[in-house]
């Protein structure tokens, strides 16, 4: 079979921080590669090996997720995080997501960005963004396609100003925009603060 996998690389920025017992996770020089295999994942063609996208200049791109649409589309779903210096970080309205004092990082989030592929991962092309009309949400999650084409994606959010709370999100434009978000689950002692309730994220969707 025919495989495509999509990776982060997380960069210098990463590297730097490990060789002192630090962590980044949301990294400015992190892209999203690809690798094709033609014998069921035993081995990986390096011709094949390509940058497909590089997030624009103050942002970090983590959590690649993959999917096949009947029609043949290709879409990458990716989080992507804006990233400031702690001097940097002025009437930025935004809540605050990560703060890493020892390094002197802050980041928030930006959304999950759509891109698109008509060629099997060729070319790459964006489309949208998920969160444009709501509020900015992590996901780890692949793209689900439905039995009429409608596509759905479960996400999360509320950190810092409340515990997680997880919802579907639907488009019916391959993806292009996604006007529809549905709660699945929240802690109603969520209101109170970020450490009362209990987390509802980290979600894993599937269509049976």
């Amino acid at each position: 079979n025919h495989l495509l996998l999509a990776f982060r690389v997380a960069g210098k920025m990463s590297v730097k921080a490990a060789k002192t017992n630090n962590v980044t996770h949301h990294d400015l020089d992190s892209k999203i590669m690809s690798i094709e295999s033609f014998d069921n994942g035993e081995s990986w063609d390096n011709n094949t090996l390509k940058t497909i996208f590089i997030p624009p200049k103050g942002v970090g791109v983590n959590d690649p997720a993959l999917s096949l649409l009947k029609n043949k589309k290709v879409l990458l779903r990716v989080a992507l995080l804006n990233i400031f210096k702690r001097n940097q970080y002025i009437n930025i309205k935004q809540p605050i997501v990560s703060h890493r004092p020892e390094n002197g990082f802050i980041s928030t989030l930006k959304g999950n960005l759509i891109i698109e592929s008509l060629d099997s991962g060729k070319t790459w092309k964006e489309i949208g963004f998920v969160d444009k009309n709501n509020e900015a949400s992590c996901s780890r999650e692949n793209i689900v396609e439905l039995e009429d084409g409608t596509l759905i994606f479960s996400g999360y959010n509320g950190a810092p100003k409340h515990t997680d709370s997880s919802f579907i999100f639907r488009s019916f434009d391959d993806g292009k925009t996604w006007p529809s978000k549905n709660i699945i689950a929240s802690d109603i002692n969520s209101k109170r603060g970020q450490h009362y309730g209990e987390n509802y994220n980290e979600t894993s969707l599937l269509n049976l």
